[in-house]
C-alpha cells in the first residue's frame, strides 16, 4: 500500500501553518518553563523579542521583532485562508 505526497498535501500545508501560528502565540509556557533555555534550545520568536527589549534594553530591534513576527502571522493566515478555500472548492 502506497499512500501519494498529493493526497496529504492538504494536511502537511495546514499543520505547518497551524504549528507555524501557534509557536509564534505561545510566549507564555516557553518563556515561564525555560525562558529560552538551555542554551537557546528553547529560543522562539515571542522570547526573543522579550530579550532583546527588556532583558538588553535593545528596545528598537525587540519592536522590529515583533513586527517581523506580525508580518510572518499575517503572511501564514493569508496562506492558510488560501489553502482552506482550495480544499473547499475541491470538494464542492
Amino acid at each position: 500500500m502506497r499512500i501519494t505526497l498529493p493526497l496529504l498535501k492538504p494536511t502537511i500545508v495546514t499543520t505547518i501553518l497551524l504549528i507555524t501560528l501557534l509557536s509564534l502565540a505561545n510566549f507564555t509556557l516557553v518563556y515561564l518553563m525555560t525562558g529560552g533555555g538551555p542554551g537557546n534550545a528553547t529560543m522562539i520568536l515571542p522570547v526573543y523579542s522579550y530579550q532583546q527589549s527588556f532583558t538588553f534594553s535593545h528596545l528598537a530591534y525587540g519592536a522590529l521583532v515583533g513586527n517581523v513576527m506580525v508580518i510572518i502571522a499575517t503572511i501564514f493566515s493569508a496562506l492558510f485562508v488560501h489553502f482552506s478555500r482550495e480544499r473547499r472548492q475541491r470538494e464542492d
